[in-house]
Formats: C-alpha cells, structure tokens, sequence
C-alpha cells in the first residue's frame, strides 16, 4: 500500500480521507510518510520490485558498511568487526522491509555520528545545524524522527548538565549554547514543513499512544526470548552495558548513554531493536579506546586491537568500502529500468498470488468499489495489486483505532477456537455495521477460514495452502406459477 499510496499522489495530488476501506471510508487518515511513498511510487515505476529490492539492499547494505567502516578506523581487527557487524544485522534483519522504516534507520545513523563527533569535539558544535536539513528529509519520509527528536533531545540536556555543573563537554561558553538552542528549535520546527504542517507529528503521536499495538502486531511487542533474534539483543545490550562500566566515570559521555535508551526502547518493542544496534555499535566505536578491555589488549599487543591502524587509515580508503555495493546497485538498477526485470517476486507463501487472476476478475462487481472482507495482512496486496476493491482492513493502524483492531485480532482467535458456537455471528454484525460484503480473502485454515467454510450462505471461490477466496451465495429469486 505504500506504492499505491505514492502512485495516488502523483496522479491526484495531496489528500486526506482514507480511499481505500469501505469501513472507515471518507475518514480522516494523512499519508504521513508521503515523501518516503513518494519516492517508492518513483522507483516502482521506473524499475518495478527489482528496483525498490535493489535500493533497499544498496540502503542497508551503505548502512552496516559506514559501520563497520567506523569500528575499522577505530583500530580493531577486521574479523572482531566482521563479527559486530554481523550481529547488529542479525538483530535488525526482522525489520528489512521495502518500506519508509528504513528512513528512520538512516535518519538516526546519521544522528547519531553529529552528536558523537561533536562531544568527541572532532567537529564544531556548528556542524549540528546540518540536522536541521536531516530532520526535514526524516520527518517527511517516516514518523520515526520522533525518537530522532528525543535522542537529540537526551544529548543536548546531558551537555548542558556537565557545562552547568562541571564546565566540561562540548561546550565552552554561552555562544556554544546559542548554537544548541539554534539546531536543536531548528530541528524540531522544520518538522512542521510539510504539507500538513502541525498534523504530521500529530498523527505520529496518535500512533505513539495506540494500546493495542504492542499486543497484535509483532514488532510493536516486547522483547520475548522465544526468538533467536531476542536472546542476542538481550546478550547485546548487556555486553554494551558491561563494557561502557568498564570506562572511568571522569572520561565519560553522553553520547555513550544513548545506546543504553535505545535498549532498553527495544525491550519494550521489538521494532526498536535496529535503532539499538545502529547507535550501539557508532558509540562502541567512540569509547572502546577508553576501556580497560582496550588497555589489557595494548598491553598485550593483540592484533584484535591497535589504535596505530586508525591512524594510517585515510579517509579516501574508507569511501572505497562503499564503491563496488555502489557499482553493483548502480548496475543492477539500470538493467532493471532497460526492462531486465522480474527477478523480484512476492512470496507465493506470504501473498495471495496464486488467487490474483479471481481477485481481478470480480474487483469491478461494484460500481464504485467491490467490498471485500480481508485478512489484515492481505488489505495492502488487494490495495495494490487490485485498486477496484474497498477493503475491510490493512495494517495502516491509526486509521482503524485500537477499539477496531482488538475486536478483529480477537474475533479472529475465537473463531480459531470454536469460541462462537454460531460462526456467522462477528460476520452478521460487521455486515451490520460497515456494509454488506460479498467476497472474502482469508487465510488458510486460519479462524476466518474455519468460520466461513461452517457458514452455508458463503462458498469457496477457489483456496490454495496460502488463501481462500469465498463468494457469497446469491440469494434464490423466488418465482410465481
């Protein structure tokens, strides 16, 4: 729904109902990350999935590259990089989707060097007014520039603590706080120039405060050590805690404390954990040198540790990391604009692709929008990939509030669990409420697929092991002698 979502603002212009649903239809819904749409509706169009798959993984792969770049020049040994590197991937993998997300990541990558060069005062405080024009770009591609903000927010409280108390940090003097209060308002206001000015961060913090989310939707949940993924942030954020302990109080800084938030933000949601791992390892980079970790290797004389090597690592040869992924993705995206395309398909497992050919074939059943009853996960493919139907719901939560999504998720485990002892009982009422529906896209052998295959007004389209298509029955015309 995010190309679709692109595509109609370049073809139409702005807007601000929701055009998609049949349930909350005409009700007021932004599309706040309009410029990160924007761009994929752009690339779409030019190169297809081949080219959104071949950008997003140049994107990642610039990311983790500037950082092991920064661990290299640091003076450790490529392999204890290799295996950092590695780690804070395998942590934030979960979260590679083709999506405005991956903004965020950026945004707070770049975020994140400002404010540890300028404590390190390896560059003026004057440099800090170049968030203003990250913060512009960030807030209109992903509403993740909120935690941007904060993080921003959390630097320049703790500078302004140890100039008032200890006369130490990056500030020197009053003009250093000018510069703070400038970048910092600066920051915060250019958020605010947007095509819907003071709504886009409102509809973030309406997003921010929604309860329901961290219940549902798996990358809104707490940390759970179930999965794999979770154990290692766990083992992670605690090596980060156990090595930053390690550093004499007197030679420490802010920017090292920021990490230690940003796990703990992971804990409570899974989905912060690529924001974790991408400030973490910028600021291992900064005070590993300070460590007695790093003192026991100088006495030692390790090859896994030797400050020597970031001297003589020019900062020519460190832009050489970045240029055969550069080449590659260059190349790779022009074969895709020639036409050699196709490489990049949706998973037949995930997406009802098997069933497009049914779903095109009755999205025109109604003049001005065939309702269709949906999964959740299945409303952005039907916003896409069949635009002539009006949807039940799709993941953009704000718009459906947390009273709707809870009443879906759990309708959904009753059915599953023979809650109902009449099936048709959630569908009467939703029919009742939002429109009657005579179509549904449901998952196989989900509560949704039990609960309709026992309803006799319903029949099956057609079902694969992903999706079921079920068409309601037509009602018999009753006819005279």
């Amino acid at each position: 729904w995010h190309v679709a979502v692109g595509d109609r603002l370049i073809e139409h212009g702005l807007f601000e109902t929701d055009p998609y649903t049949f349930t909350f239809a005409g009700k007021t819904w932004l599309p706040h990350q309009w410029l990160g749409e924007g761009l994929m509706s752009v690339i779409h169009r030019l190169a297809g999935l081949d080219g959104l798959l071949i950008l997003t993984t140049g994107l990642l792969a610039a990311v983790y590259t500037a950082l092991g770049v920064r661990l290299l020049r640091m003076g450790l040994h490529i392999s204890v990089t290799a295996v950092l590197v590695a780690l804070a991937v395998a942590v934030s993998s979960g979260h590679f989707h083709i999506r405005p997300h991956l903004g965020t990541i950026v945004g707070l990558l770049f975020t994140m060097i400002y404010l540890v060069e300028v404590e390190a005062k390896r560059v003026p405080l004057t440099r800090l007014y170049w968030l203003i024009g990250v913060f512009w770009l960030w807030a209109n591609v992903h509403g993740g520039a909120l935690g941007g903000l904060a993080t921003v927010a959390f630097a320049y409280s703790g500078w302004l603590c140890k100039y008032w108390f200890f006369r130490s940090g990056p500030l020197e003097n009053q003009r250093g706080l000018l510069h703070l209060l400038g970048s910092g308002v600066g920051s915060a206001l250019v958020c605010l120039v947007n095509p819907f000015t003071y709504r886009l961060p409102q509809t973030w913090l309406e997003i921010y405060r929604m309860k329901s989310l961290p219940s549902i939707i798996k990358e809104h949940a707490p940390l759970t050590l179930e999965d794999w993924s979770g154990l290692v942030i766990i083992l992670g954020g605690l090596g980060y805690v156990l090595l930053l302990s390690s550093v004499r109080w007197r030679e420490g800084r802010i920017t090292w404390l920021l990490p230690v938030v940003w796990f703990a933000l992971a804990c409570l949601r899974v989905r912060h954990a690529p924001l974790f791992a991408v400030v973490g390892l910028i600021a291992l980079a900064d005070f590993f040198p300070h460590t007695r970790l790093a003192e026991r290797l100088l006495r030692q004389k390790s090859d896994l540790f030797d400050p020597n090597k970031a001297e003589d690592t020019r900062p020519q040869e460190a832009l050489l990391a970045f240029a055969v992924p550069c080449f590659a993705v260059f190349l790779l995206f022009c074969l895709a604009g020639g036409g050699v395309r196709g490489i990049a398909k949706l998973d037949s497992t995930l997406w009802p692709t098997e069933l497009l050919p049914e779903l095109q074939a009755h999205q025109h059943d109604r003049a001005g929008g065939t309702r269709i009853f949906n999964e959740y996960a299945y409303g952005g493919y039907l916003i896409q990939q069949t635009p002539g139907y009006r949807v039940f719901i799709d993941d953009r939560c704000e718009l459906f509030g947390d009273e709707f999504l809870t009443q879906f998720v759990l309708t959904k485990a009753g059915l599953a669990a023979g809650v109902y002892e009449h099936p048709a009982e959630p569908f009467a009422q939703w029919q009742a409420d939002y429109k009657a529906f005579d179509l549904a896209l449901v998952e196989t052998g989900g509560g949704f697929d039990l609960a309709l295959a026992r309803i006799d007004a319903w029949e099956i389209v057609r079902g694969t092991k992903t999706a079921t298509l079920y068409r309601k029955k037509p009602v018999p015309v009753a006819t005279s002698d």
